[in-house]
């Protein structure tokens, strides 16, 4: 019994030494969790860094965009009619030429050489001629040798006219005004018919070809005013208008060709470019627009993040805000629901951002927003 005593002291002498030593310890890490937890709640999260836009309210042209093709109204490929050697060029590469101009003479030698033989046998068929005329006048001679004299001599005429023809083949003249291009021979080359010679451009006029929905037909007709904008030269935009309407739709795109003209005096553009067209249809509506970068897209709908100051804290925070978008132009995508004129938007570093987050406005420039961008080739 008196052993049984004596361990229990044992037992309680060593509680008493351990909680009298650990006792503290325990203490100030209790004190050390409550500081770091009290300083955690004291603590906020960093205010995210993005750039401001406002949202305004434009005039925007009613229009009908499309891709078009250039091509020139006067352009050909001028080939060979005839089988020959080149004998001589006339022109430089890119020259300009006038309608005429003699461009590629083919050698001819044999052709000459029949053209005087068959000249001379005209001439002889219309001295027979005369002299039967004369005979049958005088009754001297039958009408029949005065028909066989006048057949001789169409018969005469006419091998020359064909050799002429011949000879006229053999010798390239411009069609119409314009710029010559590459030249495909040289002289001394043997070409047959069919052969490419050289390309001949008019490119003071234009055409341009671009296809739109079947559904845009009701608005569209001849005269409308077009802007073509081809993506090479800075953004340039060069007017013209509508000149035809192709009377079928395309049965596999149904989609409406149609035709413009442009004038290209300066010659800055040629056939074969890709280009933007406009089609304006004369008519204007006011929209709300914000930069597209503003705009975060997501299968559960758009959305933008506004920029308002927190009523509690004092300090700027972005919310989001769902909007409906509709058309895009340029760096622009027009805001149909959930926005109001003169908004602060968040226009770059929305990525970064949830609901409510502080944020500070960078004062780094940020691109600016353009309705007509130009792409800039470094």
């Amino acid at each position: 019994m008196k052993k049984w005593l004596l361990r229990i002291s044992v037992y309680l002498i060593a509680l008493v030494l351990l909680i009298m030593i650990l006792g503290p310890l325990l203490g100030v890490k209790l004190l050390q969790f409550r500081a770091l937890a009290a300083q955690g709640a004291a603590m906020e999260p960093p205010s995210e860094s993005v750039s401001e836009a406002r949202v305004e309210r434009m005039k925007w042209e009613v229009a009908l965009t499309g891709i078009g093709t250039l091509s020139t109204p006067q352009g050909a490929l001028l080939e060979s009619e005839m089988a020959g050697v080149v004998q001589s060029i006339h022109f430089t590469n890119g020259q300009w030429v006038k309608a005429g101009q003699l461009l590629i003479e083919l050698e001819s030698s044999v052709e000459q050489a029949e053209l005087e033989s068959a000249e001379a046998s005209v001439a002889l068929a219309e001295i027979e001629f005369a002299r039967a005329e004369k005979l049958v006048e005088r009754e001297a001679s039958p009408q029949s040798q005065l028909d066989r004299t006048r057949a001789e001599l169409r018969q005469a005429r006419a091998a020359v006219a064909t050799l002429q023809a011949v000879l006229d083949k053999k010798t390239i003249r411009a069609p119409f005004d314009g710029t010559i291009g590459i030249r495909m021979v040289n002289v001394g080359q043997l070409v047959s018919p069919g052969t490419g010679l050289v390309g001949l451009q008019n490119l003071n006029t234009l055409e341009v070809g671009f296809d739109l929905p079947q559904n845009t037909l009701r608005l569209v007709k001849e005269g409308m005013r077009i802007e073509v904008r081809p993506e090479f030269n800075g953004g340039d935009v060069y007017e013209g208008e509508l000149i035809a309407i192709d009377p079928s739709v395309d049965a596999r795109s149904r989609s409406l060709h149609l035709l413009g003209r442009i004038p290209n005096e300066a010659n800055e553009l040629r056939p074969g470019m890709f280009v933007r067209v406009r089609l304006i249809l004369n008519d204007q509506r006011e929209v709300l627009v914000v930069p597209n970068t503003a705009v975060l897209a997501a299968a559960f709908g758009n959305s933008v993040y506004t920029l308002v100051k927190d009523e509690d804290s004092g300090h700027l925070v972005a919310r989001q805000q769902f909007v409906r978008t509709g058309e895009r132009r340029g760096d622009f995508v027009e805001i149909i629901e959930g926005l109001e004129a003169d908004d602060r938007v968040v226009s770059a570093g929305a990525f970064k951002l949830r609901n409510n987050s502080r944020v500070r406005i960078s004062q780094l420039e940020s691109p600016d927003a353009q309705l007509e961008p130009t792409l800039i080739n470094r």
